[in-house]
């Protein structure tokens, strides 16, 4: 039987594939129990310079798996209650799993990204969408509120009004629709996706990759902190990136009229 999830690691860079393109990559508690063990892979591998999301075969991920949830219906009430804190629980360590990484994650976008998919997309650092890329927070159509981390997310990517609008009608949002609300950072057409990933991957790869790191750790914090804590962040975070390598290359080839060429050191 295949993985639910994939993690393929290459030059410092994780792809991780979810692996269900059958039923549109959508999850079920055996792909939740894969993605928990690849955010604990990635979070303990300091070596890594890049991360990408991507769905296997024509779609991202669709969220919940309705299967799941129809045999979930066999619970009691208060048997689902407790199956889903449980499994909830845990699938949420993945999320925060992959915030935590300091190291930045690219939603590879085509297809569906709805419900849980969604969710992965707002958790990633960027996102690049094919043309025929569809947005859909999902939930309310089958009575759930949302999970994953999208309503800590969307509200500060788009705002409460326009978050609540999302979510509580399911809408479907085209990609140019998610480019407006700042969901996603590009869209590219479907034949040039792959290439377009791979040359942002590259550029950050060939990037001051600690430096990185520690920008998307301030920018992270910054969403629940104030500005005392977070000038003494950027305080601390500066001072550790001017003990580096990176900050040496930095300067010395801007005074030397050239290119640098970073390590990540």
């Amino acid at each position: 039987m295949a993985e639910e999830v994939i993690l393929k690691l290459n030059n410092n860079i994780a792809i991780v594939k979810f692996n269900r393109p059958e039923v549109l990559n959508a999850m079920n508690e055996d792909f939740g129990k894969c993605l928990i063990d690849v955010s604990q892979r990635i979070l303990s591998n300091k070596s890594l310079k890049c991360i990408v999301f991507e769905g296997s075969g024509d779609h991202f991920c669709a969220g919940g798996d309705i299967n799941m949830f129809g045999k979930i219906l066999d619970l009691s009430p208060e048997e689902r209650k407790d199956h889903f804190q449980k499994f909830l629980s845990q699938l949420h360590m993945a999320i925060l799993n992959f915030i935590n990484t300091p190291v930045p994650i690219i939603a590879k976008v085509k297809g569906a990204a709805a419900g849980f998919g969604l969710s992965l997309v707002l958790c990633s650092d960027l996102a690049i969408a094919s043309s025929d890329s569809k947005f859909n927070l999902a939930y309310n159509h089958i009575g759930l509120s949302p999970d994953g981390g999208s309503t800590f997310f969307l509200p500060r990517l788009v705002g409460i009004k326009k978050a609540k609008e999302i979510a509580f009608l399911g809408h479907r949002l085209d990609a140019e629709k998610a480019l407006e609300l700042g969901i996603i950072n590009r869209i590219t057409k479907n034949e040039d996706l792959d290439s377009s990933v791979n040359a942002l991957v590259e550029e950050l790869s060939k990037g001051p990759t600690k430096a990185i790191g520690l920008t998307k750790k301030l920018i992270n914090q910054s969403l629940y902190t104030n500005e005392v804590v977070q000038l003494q962040t950027e305080t601390e975070f500066f001072s550790m990136s001017s003990a580096t390598s990176d900050f040496e290359e930095g300067v010395k080839s801007f005074l030397e009229k050239r290119k640098p060429i970073f390590k990540g050191e």
